[in-house]
């Protein structure tokens, strides 16, 4: 039986597609060092499915451990997920950023190089786009990343597509993820990490449960309600993409595909509805000034994998909402 590896696999994604690649019939092996993410849901998971998900605790950067697991566990697939990923944190320490994502890769590069591993997947953020030049944002765009985390990932992929040029019998996948969000709530697997980094949605959710005012950032946005536009997905909906892309046989050597919704986005706003909707209650919002240079409206276009492999997401914003409330109720237990 095939088995896959999957660095960084005990974080909010990782588990998600943990438990769709097993659906798929893969085994599954997960290293992570748990320094922002528990171990509570990877022993949830090993309760379920047994032996199809093997764990250890382990900085991938240790290339010799790293090639040992690999070797016991004989894996034949690599899905690398390890890094850090705040944005606002990069900026303030660009330096371990660059060291800790780059470091991990080049282990990775180096244990699929010496075991003659035949697929490897990629990590990478829409944030690779910087200010897009047109939208939705197409997977040929130029990449102008604003952000010491965003560099990190387009020097990833180029790093990654000079590396498969010498390894052609490798098939390369490199996913540009938007902003995955809710949760698996049949295993209750949703982002729970141990270094909170608020985004939009938690936040709302937060307020609403703690009936906290909002102060939203601007409503004189050229979009259809004012407010800015992102592109979100449901996190179980990504899972299913990406499990279901990777496992297929395709002929190209390096592949690059968006993640996201791919329609029109939501608004700030269609998001307060939701979490207003799936909380049960009124927000106490009120509108601040916009921040100096956000971008209005942030989308990717998914038709490359859609069309490619024929799944295509299938919650919306509510979805997303509940679910992640349902999670947020069931760590609080």
């Amino acid at each position: 039986m095939s088995k896959i590896l999957i660095t960084g696999g005990a974080g909010f994604i990782g588990l998600n597609l943990s438990v769709e690649l097993i659906g798929l019939g893969y085994d599954v092996v997960i290293i992570d060092d748990l320094k922002n993410s528990y171990k509570t849901h990877i022993n949830g998971l090993i309760k379920i499915f047994g032996d199809k998900i093997k764990f250890y605790k382990q900085d991938i950067r240790d290339y010799n451990l790293l090639k040992q697991i690999a070797l016991k566990e004989n894996v034949d697939k690599v899905m690398h997920l390890a890094a850090k990923k705040y944005i606002a944190e990069s900026f303030k320490k660009p330096k371990q950023y660059f060291d800790n994502n780059m470091q991990s890769l080049d282990c990775v590069l180096k244990l699929c190089s010496e075991l003659n591993i035949n697929k490897l997947m990629f990590a990478s953020s829409i944030t690779v786009y910087g200010n897009p030049i047109r939208l939705p944002i197409k997977e040929e765009d130029e990449l102008k990343p604003i952000s010491p985390y965003a560099e990190t990932k387009m020097l990833g992929e180029k790093v990654i597509l000079e590396w498969s040029q010498h390894n052609p019998s490798c098939c390369v996948y490199i996913y540009r993820f938007t902003n995955p969000v809710g949760a698996n709530t049949n295993y209750m697997l949703g982002d729970h990490p141990k270094y909170l980094d608020k985004p939009l949605v938690p936040y709302l959710i937060e307020c609403a449960v703690d009936n906290k005012p909002i102060v939203l950032n601007g409503n004189s946005y050229p979009t259809r309600d004012g407010t800015p536009i992102r592109d979100y997905i449901h996190v179980s909906d990504l899972a299913k993409i990406v499990a279901n892309s990777f496992t297929q046989k395709i002929n190209s050597n390096y592949n690059v595909y968006n993640v996201g919704c791919g329609e029109n986005g939501y608004t700030v706003l269609e998001i307060v509805s939701a979490v207003s909707k799936a909380a049960q209650k009124p927000l106490n919002y009120t509108f601040g000034p916009e921040r100096k240079g956000d971008i209005y409206k942030l989308v990717a276009d998914n038709l490359k994998i859609t069309n490619a492999f024929g799944v295509k997401p299938t919650k919306d914003i509510f979805d997303m909402v509940k679910s992640q409330i349902d999670f947020d109720n069931f760590i609080k237990k």
